[in-house]
C-alpha cells in the first residue's frame, strides 16, 4: 500500500478586513409563501428562524441589504458607483474556500465603491438530506466573511433536468427587493453568466439599470455544451452592458459562440499579496509541522490544490510520482490540498491510484485548508502542480508564483496566459509521463524565487478593479448627476 497520510485541518481564523461603514435596511418580502422561494420557515426562536449575524438579529423572512465601504478618504462621495453584486459563487460558513477569488474582487471594489453583496443559495425540499447538498443546511441567512457582509437568500431550484429554470426562480426571489432599492443601485454586477448573469439581466431590464457579467470558466467550458443553457447565456451576454472574461481563452470561446468582439474584454484576476508571499521553505515546513501534529515534510515536495474532483487531475499526479521514481530515480511527496465538493468526490479513484502505485509513492491528503494557512503549503513545496482538464484563470498558479514557488501545469484554457516564462514554470500535456518529465526537470532546476515572485506582480487586483470601475463610473456619474 502507498503511504497516504491524513493531516488534520489546521483550523485557524481569517484575518478581518478594514473597518467598514455598514448600513442595514430590513425589507419585508413582497412575495408571500417563503416555503416556495426561501425554504421552510422555522418556528419562532429556532436556529433557522432567529439568527444573529455579528450581534444583529436576523429574521430569515427578511432579506437584509448591507452596503459596505471602506473608511478610505474620498474626494467626492457622490461620484462613487453603487453596485449590487450577485454571485452564487462566494464563500460561506460551511464552504469557506468556495469562490474566494470572487470575494477578493469584491473586497477590492469595496475600497472605491459602495457595494451590496448577495450570494443566493439554491434550495429544494429535502436538499439537506442529500449528501451532495448537506453543507448548505449550515449557511446562515447573513454572515460576515473576511470582513465582507454577505446575504444568502434561498431560491427554489430543481436539480438536473430543470436547472435552466434557475435564473427565473432567482430573479423572482430577488425582484421585490431590487425593485424597492432601485434608486440605490447604479450597476448590477453578476459574477457568473449562469444563473447569475441571466437573472441579473432580467432584473436590470425591470429597473432600468445596466448589468455586467464576468465569465470565469464553467459557463464556457462546461455549460456551453448544453444547448438550452448556452442559449440562455448568449441571450444574457448579448443584453449585458459589459462582459468581462478572466482569461483570453474564455473570450475566444465566447466569440466562437457568436458574441461580437467589441462586447467583451479580458480583465484577469489578481492575488492577495497580504496572504500569499514568500517565506523560507524550511520555516514554512516547520510551521506546517506544528499545525499538523509534528509530522514534517522532507525532501522533494510537490503540491496540488483543488477540490477532489476528476477534472483537477490529482490522480494523474499520483501516477506521475511512480514514473518519477522508476524512470528518473527521484522520490517526492505529493501533498493534495482539497476536499470533495458539490461537483463530485473522486476519493475512491485517488485511493485506487494509490493502490496501483504501491509503495513507490508518498501522498499526504491535507483536506480542506483555510486561506490563512494555504500560503504555508505553497512555500513548503518545491513545485506546485495543476493537472486540470478545464480551467478559467486558476488562482492556484498565481498564488503559488506570488509565494515564489514555480509551477507545472496542463496547457489548457487560461493556464498558458499565466505561465508565459520558462523561468517560472512549465506547461505540459495531461499525462503522468509528461508531468513526471517536467517535474524531474523542475526539481533539478534552481529557480530564482525572487524572480518568480516579481513575475507574479503582473497580476494585480488593484489594476483589475481600476479597469472595472472605469467602465462603471461613467454610469455612476450619470446616475448621480440626475439626482
Amino acid at each position: 500500500m502507498a503511504d497516504a497520510t491524513l493531516a488534520p485541518s489546521s483550523g485557524g481564523h481569517g484575518i478581518r478586513g478594514h473597518n467598514h461603514n455598514i448600513f442595514v435596511t430590513r425589507l419585508p418580502m413582497i412575495l408571500q409563501g417563503r416555503r416556495a422561494f426561501g425554504g421552510p420557515r422555522a418556528s419562532p426562536g429556532s436556529q433557522q428562524g432567529n439568527n444573529t449575524a455579528n450581534g444583529r438579529f436576523v429574521d430569515s423572512d427578511y432579506l437584509i441589504w448591507y452596503r459596505f465601504t471602506t473608511r478610505d478618504d474620498r474626494a467626492d462621495e457622490r461620484r462613487h458607483v453603487r453596485i449590487l453584486a450577485i454571485s452564487t459563487l462566494l464563500p460561506n460558513r460551511t464552504m469557506p474556500n468556495f469562490g474566494v477569488f470572487v470575494l477578493e474582487r469584491l473586497k477590492s471594489l469595496a475600497k472605491v465603491a459602495t457595494i451590496t453583496v448577495v450570494a443566493p443559495v439554491t434550495y429544494f425540499p429535502g436538499a439537506g438530506f442529500l449528501s451532495r447538498y448537506r453543507l448548505r443546511r449550515g449557511i446562515p441567512p447573513a454572515d460576515r466573511i473576511d470582513g465582507v457582509e454577505i446575504q444568502y437568500p434561498r431560491f427554489f431550484s430543481i436539480p438536473r433536468y430543470l436547472k435552466p429554470l434557475d435564473p427565473i426562480f432567482l430573479a423572482l426571489r430577488l425582484f421585490p427587493h431590487v425593485l424597492s432599492r432601485a434608486k440605490e443601485i447604479d450597476v448590477i454586477e453578476c459574477n457568473l453568466a449562469f444563473p447569475d448573469g441571466v437573472a441579473g439581466v432580467i432584473l436590470g431590464a425591470a429597473i432600468g439599470k445596466p448589468v455586467s457579467i464576468t465569465l470565469r470558466g464553467h459557463e464556457m467550458n462546461v455549460l456551453s455544451e448544453y444547448p438550452g443553457r448556452r442559449r440562455q447565456i448568449l441571450w444574457a451576454l448579448g443584453r449585458a452592458r459589459w462582459v468581462f472574461a478572466v482569461a483570453e481563452a474564455l473570450r475566444q470561446k465566447a466569440l466562437e459562440l457568436g458574441l461580437p468582439p467589441q462586447k467583451i474584454e479580458v480583465i484577469p484576476n489578481g492575488v492577495n499579496r497580504d496572504r500569499f508571499y514568500p517565506i523560507d521553505r524550511d520555516e514554512a515546513r516547520l510551521q506546517l509541522a506544528r499545525l499538523n501534529g509534528g509530522k514534517r515534510l522532507e525532501g522533494n515536495v510537490l503540491l496540488s490544490v483543488g477540490h477532489l474532483v476528476e477534472r483537477k487531475g490529482h490522480h494523474i499526479l499520483i501516477d506521475a510520482l511512480k514514473v518519477l521514481d522508476e524512470r528518473y530515480g527521484i522520490r517526492a511527496t505529493l501533498v493534495i490540498v482539497g476536499a470533495a465538493s458539490e461537483e463530485g468526490d473522486c476519493s475512491r479513484e485517488l485511493q485506487s491510484s494509490l493502490e496501483r502505485s504501491g509503495r513507490s509513492v508518498d501522498v499526504v491528503l491535507a483536506g480542506d485548508v483555510p486561506q490563512t494557512a494555504l500560503g504555508l503549503y505553497y512555500n513548503a513545496a518545491d513545485v506546485t502542480c495543476l493537472a486540470s482538464s478545464k480551467e478559467g484563470r486558476p488562482n492556484v498558479l498565481i498564488e503559488s508564483l506570488a509565494c515564489g514557488t514555480p509551477v507545472v501545469a496542463t496547457n489548457v484554457w487560461g493556464n498558458p496566459e499565466i505561465v508565459t516564462d520558462v523561468r517560472v514554470g512549465t506547461l505540459v500535456e495531461r499525462s503522468p509521463e509528461a508531468f513526471a518529465k517536467a517535474l524531474a526537470e523542475a526539481l533539478f532546476h534552481a529557480y530564482d524565487r525572487d524572480f518568480v515572485r516579481r513575475f507574479s506582480e503582473t497580476f494585480s487586483w488593484e489594476e483589475s478593479v481600476d479597469r472595472i470601475l472605469a467602465r462603471y463610473s461613467e454610469q455612476g456619474s450619470k446616475a448621480h448627476g440626475g439626482e
